[in-house]
């Protein structure tokens, strides 16, 4: 391999899509570029499907990132978007596959995994205990219109392909020839500085100035860009699951059957292993305060089994729905439905099994790594597959059948009597719905009544029609705009901060790129850029080929590919905008002489990466061409 071949495999595309993990690069990107509408999925491979939504959301972050990065923050040209749509095509399928070919291979990614992977994510950790949290976790992914299931099964995916990725490692090395490659673009080095400008450095510096009869100017020509949020009125229907299943009955007859169908031969280890179903309310603290609200909620839920027509496990459920901090469980009553001792962390695991402990009664609460926890024991068996053992959970698998039966039955009777149509509120009711009508609402309202999902289709909705049915928690939503208030047009006062901020940043732009081209003729030295407000900074000795050569800047693309394109020719760089700051880069005392130190062992690991990225790069590329992939979706995106 030549060293152009390090120097072009580096950084390439592909290498950053296959080592960074797509789903937390950019889960938390909130608002769509297009609204998806009646689409749920973007298309299959080999018969698994690849969420439309995640597709939506991953290509409004790269657009972002890219009109950053090529149009200074502008709308990018549609050529370049279309680019960037395939890309992200290619990089969800890429991932999918390779989670298929971990699969085949026996790669397993079970839920202490997925566990250990969210723990690591800031955005879900309380920020004063430093820990994960499932409330928080919730909380966030709701925000950005997410369920847990469709982001933990990406994150599965993301792990697989991982983990497919790591165990080519032992199978490749690198040679005499490669390693003294590598270690020419290891070194090559050059004297770095910098020169970063923000609007308020170059305000002050008195090179950019604007007065109030520009900013009076510029409203009255854009006016109508400058708009308050539109703001809608819905009415939301919804379906409560747990009050549904409730009301599921099971009969003596259908218990006997199924297990005499299903149980009595069944190889399924489960029906021969202590079992036992349980609800639970989570306090996810573990703090003295958490506590003693643990302890509170147990108070009432004593004074309640103490009651005369005491309705405890109603009771309970409810408070789970209302209280719990555990997002899997809390809008399903706490249920966690039946498990054995090994599916559950020890501690809980011993309060619900230990026969000192009775059923239909609450004990807590119980501490775990996850917090505290109040538990409602609903049904204990042993390892006897016998009728009499096991009709508690047959009775569980029944009615979730029911219930999966019903739910179906009634998205056919929306579909046929309400979805489309204006007069649906009295089906809906016929079928157990609730229907409130929200105040006004914009894109960002938070609201319990209203999921996040339901809430940004409806801004694309039109008025006066009942929408397709949406699920979040288990829940069933069905929406209408009732009405549409119309945007009002901001006063020049409400307006004016962001038409000062707008004018800045195009004159700076302008500045910006006109001081570039007189130091390019020699008209402008570099340090002459002070007295326009830049704050230069100097880094001897940086090591351009390096993943991220000067620690103090934001790591991106757009940096590292500006340090690796200046020359003794070309020393200053194009401008690029950083996190919000323009940057211009010089280099000077070039050097590429090889290091006289022996091969450092991270210099092998940087060829392995690379030659790693080769085997990949062909091996993705083979599987993609195997795949059973829509012969229409292929042409269009070219795969």
């Amino acid at each position: 391999m030549s060293m152009d071949f390090f120097r072009n495999k580096r950084n390439s595309f592909f290498t950053i899509a296959i080592f960074g993990f797509i789903i937390l690069t950019f889960i938390f990107w909130g608002s769509f570029s297009k609204d998806p509408g009646s689409i749920n999925v973007l298309t299959t491979v080999n018969g698994e499907e690849i969420s439309y939504r995640e597709f939506q959301r991953v290509l409004g972050r790269q657009l972002e990132v890219y009109g950053q990065l090529f149009g200074q923050g502008k709308k990018i040209n549609k050529n370049l978007q279309d680019f960037i749509e395939k890309r992200v095509v290619s990089e969800l399928v890429t991932r999918k596959v390779m989670s298929q070919k971990a699969r085949a291979l026996g790669i397993v990614v079970g839920k202490e995994d997925i566990l250990r992977e969210l723990e690591k994510i800031e955005a879900f950790q309380d920020p004063q205990l430093k820990r994960f949290s499932p409330r928080i976790y919730q909380l966030v992914l709701e925000s950005n219109g997410m369920n847990p299931r469709s982001f933990e099964k990406s994150l599965e995916e993301e792990i697989s392909a991982k983990r497919l990725s790591a165990s080519l490692d032992n199978n490749i090395w690198a040679t005499k020839a490669e390693k003294m490659d590598e270690e020419k673009v290891q070194n090559s080095r050059a004297d770095i500085q910098t020169a970063s400008f923000t609007t308020n450095s170059a305000a002050k510096s008195g090179k950019l100035k604007i007065d109030q009869n520009e900013e009076k100017d510029y409203f009255e020509k854009n006016a109508g860009q400058y708009l308050r949020a539109e703001k809608r009125i819905l009415k939301i229907a919804s379906l409560d699951n747990l009050r549904l299943s409730q009301g599921i009955l099971v009969s003596e007859d259908e218990v006997k059957n199924y297990f005499d169908e299903s149980v009595k031969g069944s190889t399924d280890k489960k029906w021969g292993q202590k079992r036992a179903r349980a609800y639970h309310i989570l306090f996810s603290e573990k703090s003295p305060s958490s506590l003693s609200k643990a302890k509170a909620v147990l108070n009432d839920l004593m004074q309640e089994s103490r009651q005369e027509n005491s309705q405890l496990e109603s009771f309970f459920q409810q408070t789970a729905t209302q209280k719990s901090e555990d997002y899997a469980s809390a809008f399903n009553g706490g249920d966690l439905g039946y498990f054995n001792e090994e599916d559950m962390v020890g501690p809980f695991a011993k309060a619900v099994f230990n026969p000192k402990n009775s059923i239909n009664k609450v004990i807590g609460p119980v501490e775990t790594d996850f917090g505290y926890h109040l538990i409602y024991i609903k049904d204990r068996a042993g390892n006897e597959k016998s009728l009499r053992n096991r009709t508690g959970e047959i009775r569980f698998e029944i009615a979730k059948s029911k219930l999966k039966s019903n739910l179906e039955k009634i998205r056919k009777d929306l579909d046929s009597s309400v979805v489309g149509k204006a007069d649906g509120e009295t089906a809906l009711k016929a079928m157990g719905f609730e229907i409130v009508e929200t105040a006004p609402v914009d894109r960002s309202t938070k609201s319990r009544l209203i999921p996040f999902n339901v809430l940004q289709k409806s801004f694309a909705a039109p008025k006066g029609l009942w929408q397709e049915p949406e699920n979040f928690e288990d829940n069933l939503y069905v929406y209408m705009v009732s009405q549409i208030l119309e945007p009002e047009s901001m006063s020049f006062e409400e307006a004016r901060s962001q038409i000062r901020e707008h004018i800045l940043e195009t004159k700076l732009e302008t500045l910006i790129r006109s001081l570039q081209q007189e130091m390019n003729s020699g008209k402008l030295k570099w340090m002459d850029l002070k007295s326009y407000g830049a704050e230069i900074k100097t880094y001897p000795s940086v090591y351009l080929f390096q993943d991220n050569p000067i620690p103090e800047l934001t790591k991106s693309d757009a940096i590292l590919k500006a340090l690796q394109s200046l020359t003794s020719k070309n020393s200053i760089s194009a401008p690029l905008l950083n996190q919000g700051t323009w940057l211009l880069i010089r280099a000077s005392n070039f050097d590429s002489k090889p290091d006289t130190k022996a091969s450092k062992p991270e210099d092998t690991k940087e060829i392995l990466t690379v030659k790693r990225t080769d085997v990949l790069e062909s091996m993705v590329t083979q599987l993609i061409k195997e795949a059973d992939i829509p012969k229409s979706f292929r042409d269009k995106y070219q795969l």
